[in-house]
């Protein structure tokens, strides 16, 4: 039996289509799944990343501290910009019978322009026990194609113990 369904969503149409997807998965369930939305939140800018370094090792762990607080705050002002979004996705699970209990939130805040999305859904994924990882897919135009990799091609080929489902 379905047990938890992870979906990866955003603003995009695809994300919407993905959406349905994993409302007809709960409600197949009787809405006993839990389904855990999962955000991916803008790259966090490089000025609240790294800082010119201190003197002395106190100034230097200040400076870090500080920053990093500078980070956490614009994390949590991305966070609360697309809560609105994230509210809307777990009202369409609750009309579809899935209980406010059962409706889990989580975001990534990609950090490095090597950090990928697929790989922290996966990690995801595995780590709350996840049985199928729902993501949309937008059709982008060839020249597109053949430069970048779609977020769910790499969930397909991430994917170990549990299955994704992607929706065109």
């Amino acid at each position: 039996m379905l047990r938890h369904i992870l979906l990866c969503f955003d603003e995009t149409e695809a994300s919407q289509r993905a959406l349905g997807r994993a409302v007809q998965l709960a409600e197949a369930v009787g809405g006993l799944a839990d389904v855990t939305v999962f955000h991916v939140l803008p790259r966090v800018p490089p000025a609240y990343l790294e800082h010119g370094g201190g003197d002395t090792p106190e100034e230097e762990a200040a400076k870090r501290e500080r920053l990093a607080r500078r980070r956490e705050q614009w994390i949590a002002e991305k966070r609360d910009e697309t809560q609105p979004v994230l509210d809307a996705a777990a009202a369409r699970l609750r009309l579809a019978g899935v209980p406010e209990a059962r409706i889990h939130q989580t975001y990534h805040a990609p950090d490095q322009v090597d950090d990928s999305v697929a790989k922290a859904a996966t990690a995801l994924a595995r780590e709350r026990g996840c049985d199928v990882v729902v993501a949309g897919r937008e059709a982008w135009p060839w020249y597109r194609e053949a430069f970048q990799r779609h977020v769910a091609e790499e969930l397909v080929e991430r994917a170990d113990g549990f299955a994704v489902e992607v929706v065109d």
